[in-house]
């Protein structure tokens, strides 16, 4: 599993789909940083960030970012037991109240559309750039480097926009 790509739950419930995802996330950190308690952390950021819940009834809201931090607490504590820093354990909690929300259904359709709009606007920006690449001459290496770059950044922006509308239109429904 990528470490950043990102997970929205537009009715997060009690949070058993982003408990999943996260204990997901976190077996692969532990993976590739079981041995780098640096690398674990700074990633431990990229990975609490890039999971998002909406819920209408604020003690499930509570109650998934709950088991959130808890979840993350105990992974990140089982493989550094010595030295475990405290403000990590805060700003994941910090980050986690600012991801899980509570929204009506109104709220959240708003907020939606708000994230497609933003994602299309990316989406154009990486569009236009590779466009402009593709009519430079790439001869060097860090022209083409970028344009990889540019064309993966797109990829993942399609697919968020792609389950963007996905939730939208069952959320007309």
């Amino acid at each position: 599993y990528r470490l950043d790509s990102r997970f929205l739950e537009p009715a997060c419930g009690d949070g058993n789909f982003l408990l999943e995802v996260l204990s997901r996330k976190l077996t692969t950190l532990i993976k590739k940083f079981k041995y780098n308690k640096y690398e674990f952390e700074k990633n431990s950021i990229v990975v609490v960030g890039s999971i998002y819940g909406i819920e209408i009834l604020e003690d499930n809201a509570q109650s998934t970012r709950n088991k959130l931090c808890k979840t993350f607490f105990l992974v990140y504590q089982k493989h550094f037991k010595e030295n475990i820093s405290k403000k990590l354990i805060q700003s994941v909690e910090f980050i986690i109240k600012k991801n899980i929300i509570k929204k009506s259904r109104k709220e959240r359709l708003g907020f939606l559309r708000r994230e497609v709009s933003q994602v299309l606007v990316q989406f154009m920006q990486i569009m236009l750039m590779i466009i402009y690449l593709r009519k430079i001459n790439i001869l060097n290496m860090y022209k083409l480097h970028h344009a990889i770059l540019m064309l993966q950044q797109a990829q993942s922006s399609i697919s968020h926009l792609i389950q963007m509308i996905i939730i939208i239109y069952y959320m007309r429904i």
